[in-house]
Order: C-alpha cells, then structure tokens, then sequence
C-alpha cells in the first residue's frame, strides 16, 4: 500500500483529498484538512521538489567564484559517541570537493558556538567574510541557524528542517530509509521487530524521528506493531546499549532497527558480549552506510545514499542563492537498502 492510500484509510478520506491537504490546495473542510495534517505531519510528511528555475526575483550577475563558504557541523567534535561522524565526515569531504570545483573557498567550523575557542563562526559573520553557509547536524538550540539567520547571509541546512523559518534544505529520505529496513525484515519473515533510538531531546532527534517514523508506517502498513520502542540516553549511550541489550534478549523480538549503523555496531558487541549471536539470534540493522562492520567482519545491514548528490545539489542550491535566482525550497534525495551479513531469513 502506498504512502497516500495508507494515510488516506487512516483519516478515512480519499487519496485525492490527501494530496490536496498535502499540497495546500482544493476546498476541504478544516475538520478534515486538520485531520489529514495531524497525520502527514506525524509520519514527517516533507513533499519533494524538483529544483526549479530561475524565480521573478531579480538576479545578480553570475560570478566565476563562489567567494569562501563556511560549512558547519558541531558533531564532529561532540563528546557523545552517538552522533553518525562517519557520515558528517563524508559529507564534509563531499562538500569541499563541490565548492573547490566551483572555484569556492572552504571553511570548516566545529564544535560548540558559544565556547570562547569558536572564533572564527563569529568572526566570519560580524566581519561579512561568508558568502554562504552550510549547516549539518545542527539543532535549533546551538545557536547556529539563528546566528546565520541575523546575518541574511544565504544559507542551507542538510538534514534538518527549522523552526526559524523557511530555509533551503537538502536531506536523504529518512522517512523512506525506516520503511525500507521495515520492509526488508518483514520480506525476511520478521514479525517482531523493535527499534532503538536516541531520546527525543538528544542532538540527532529530528531525523532519526522521521526514521522511526516510517519504521512505524511500513509496520502498520503490514498490519504489525513495533515489538518495542527504547530509548537511548545521549549520555554514555555505550552503557545505556548494554542494558538494552539485556531487555531485548528477554523480549520476543527476532529482529531490531538501530537508527546509526554506529549505534548498531554497538548493540552488536554487547549481543555478543552476551552470548546473543547476530543474525543467527538476532537480526540487527542500521542507517547511514557509515562504512563500519562489526568485530567479526560482518557487513551491516544499513541505508545508504550519495553523499557526492547531496553535496552538489547543497552547493548548487547555495550558489543560486548567492546570485539571487532561486527561492527557498526543500529536496530530498532517494536512499537505498543495502543488505548486509547482520539480518537473515527466518521461519
């Protein structure tokens, strides 16, 4: 059942009028449009685009040179380990390679905004030495987006939306990663399946959400519940795995969506540290593609994306804001299945 036709038997109303709600457009009545909002939204609705042309505003002349660009991620240096720095780290590289090629400068900037040491956000902003700014792994309360937000300088977020505003955003498909690990297990003859993932106040809520969010859909979809839902404190979540490792083991779950291929190596180590052998016990599965296997060489079973198109429709997004031919809008780039050695058929 697809994504509409699932959301339109929940609210008991056609395809047609979810698309429209959807879409912000027909004579709906507001009871009705409430109620098929509430769900988009609880699913993490977020409608794609295709990049468009250029707007009526009015465009400045095209530059050879990008000027220098101030890329963003307090993550890389966080001291939870929960945060994917395998991705970050990618996507940072990505984005250097774009932005040089595009004759641009490159400005990394990490860690905390407010600490004394994080000069050179602060000063690049007060001193108008950025022509743009890309932000990941941020949340509103870093300060981050509001600082750029103050500067009118133009600005891009990957993987978040914000409650600043409208922004240009480019992000992979978390909601549709959930629904196929989902669907995967469920092909593999999984009727329990559970899923860990941060707590909602933790830095990496907003997209791990929208995985958890389409995890939940495709389960319901199959007419199936979530064996369990657990929650991963965002400090020493190392100690917080093992004692969830212990709670699965109790549990009738045959299968368990972890939402960073990081936090599912975790898990792995402790299942093993406990005689929980995955898959044949326990099939375990990740998001992120992060390039990492387990002690025993065992490739994961994960999600993957371009990072190399993320870059580039970030950058391209940057660019025709800079030279004022695009409007503030959102794309979201497709993620694919990558079956690993961690999940396994069963029944």
């Amino acid at each position: 059942m697809s994504f509409i036709s699932t959301i339109a038997k929940e609210a008991g109303v056609s395809t047609a009028t979810v698309s429209l709600v959807a879409n912000n457009k027909g004579k709906i009545s507001e009871a009705t449009r409430k109620r098929v909002k509430s769900l988009l939204d609880h699913y993490q609705f977020q409608p794609r685009s295709s990049r468009p042309g250029k707007s009526k505003t009015t465009a400045k002349t095209q530059t050879s040179e990008m000027g220098t660009i101030c890329v963003v991620c307090p993550q890389l240096t966080s001291d939870h380990d929960e945060a994917p720095a395998g991705v970050y780290r990618f996507w940072s590289q990505a984005l250097q390679e774009e932005i040089l090629k595009r004759k641009g400068n490159f400005c990394f900037v990490t860690g905390d905004l407010f600490a004394q040491n994080n000069l050179i956000f602060q000063h690049g902003i007060k001193d108008e030495l950025f022509q743009g700014i890309i932000l990941m792994g941020v949340e509103d309360e870093d300060g981050y987006v509001d600082a750029a937000l103050r500067s009118r300088i133009p600005l891009v977020l990957l993987n978040r939306r914000s409650q600043h505003g409208e922004f240009s955003t480019v992000g992979q498909d978390n909601f549709g990663g959930g629904r196929l690990i989902a669907k995967h297990l469920i092909e593999l003859g999984h009727q329990h399946i559970g899923m860990i993932a941060p707590v909602s106040s933790s830095q990496i809520s907003q997209y791990t959400q929208a995985r958890q969010a389409g995890f939940e859909f495709e389960l319901k979809a199959h007419d199936l519940k979530p064996a369990f839902n657990y929650e991963l404190a965002p400090h020493h979540p190392s100690k917080n795995i093992k004692s969830l490792v212990e709670k699965v083991n109790k549990s009738k779950a045959t299968a368990v969506f972890l939402s960073t291929d990081l936090q599912a190596i975790q898990f792995i180590e402790q299942c093993q540290a406990i005689g929980l052998h995955v898959p044949e016990d326990l099939s375990v599965a990740g998001f992120d593609h992060a390039d990492v296997q387990t002690a025993e060489g065992l490739t994961l079973t994960t999600i993957a994306h371009d990072s190399r198109l993320v870059a580039q429709r970030a950058v391209a997004m940057l660019e025709d804001l800079i030279n004022g031919q695009s409007e503030s809008m959102s794309e979201v780039i497709q993620v694919s299945l990558v079956p690993g050695q961690t999940t396994k058929r069963i029944g």
